[in-house]
């Protein structure tokens, strides 16, 4: 399988610590911080959209061996 590199535009970020605890995330509200490089210009017109899509790295959960078993 080809492999790809992701390279960050931004961060996501909220008060959460538990990031164990997979319940309970409708009630999180996130802030998603644009990296300056792109400057305003980037969102300009966004509110005029319904929905955005935003792809993100669960890169403070922990790796395990085994991928066989799901996880919450």
């Amino acid at each position: 399988m080809p492999s790809f590199e992701v390279t960050p535009i931004g961060t996501v970020r909220n008060n959460r610590t538990d990031v164990q605890h997979t319940d309970n995330w409708g009630a999180v509200r996130s802030t998603i911080t644009i990296d300056e490089r792109f400057g305003e210009a980037c969102l300009q017109s966004l509110e005029g959209f319904s929905q955005v899509e935003i792809l993100f790295v669960f890169d403070q959960f922990p790796e395990h061996d085994d991928h066989r078993e799901p996880r919450p």
